[in-house]
């Protein structure tokens, strides 16, 4: 089963970044990272995706080698950073990529040669609603969907004779109305050996 993963940039459109000008900066710095994270990925060649004005949209079609892109948010977070070159936070959503076809479609206007219109398909649509339901940090969502007891176990930590899967379901963490159901955190800083 594919699946996609949404990340946006957090702070970027409120003007905490220092205008427009430091916005596209921000943005063109989170594509360079999701690109190069990317590149690195043994299933590079078989992903599709769009790189847009708020963040990415990834659909990664092989199964056991989708859940690689935790490595986007462990380098935002890790990377040394300088004062002229700030942290980036991100929030990402993963849910199932159904039938792994390109987020977005872009069709021209009948009405108009010049306009293009885009249309999401609808696990686009879904990881969008997700990021906009109003939880808040540096956090990656997965859809229940998703987790099959063949990929927690692939995620599991050793930790002598006993192990940790770094899905879980926040007790102290509110999940807003839409993710009340359905919906587990990735503890995406948790060191997996793939």
């Amino acid at each position: 089963m594919p699946a996609l993963l949404r990340i946006e940039l957090l702070g970027a459109r409120t003007g905490r970044t220092g205008g427009p000008a430091a916005a596209d900066e921000a943005f063109a710095d989170l594509h360079d990272l999701v690109l190069d994270t990317a590149r690195n990925l043994d299933v590079a060649q078989s992903l599709v995706g769009d790189l847009d004005g708020e963040g990415c949209t990834i659909v990664c079609p092989v199964p056991k080698r989708r859940w690689r892109s935790v490595a986007v948010f462990r380098r935002a977070w890790l990377e040394p950073r300088t004062p002229d070159e700030p942290r980036m936070w991100l929030r990402g959503v993963i849910v199932d990529g159904r039938d792994g076809r390109a987020p977005r479609a872009q069709v021209p206007s009948d009405e108009l040669a010049g306009i293009q219109e885009s249309r999401w398909n609808g696990a686009a649509f879904e990881a969008m609603a997700v990021l906009r339901a109003g939880w808040r940090g540096m956090r990656l969502l997965v859809a229940d969907s998703v987790l099959t007891d063949p990929l927690r176990g692939m995620f599991r930590i050793p930790l002598g004779r006993l192990g940790v899967i770094p899905f879980r379901r926040m007790n102290h963490t509110p999940y807003p109305g839409p993710l009340a159901r359905g919906f587990q955190d990735l503890m995406w800083m948790a060191e997996v050996r793939q």
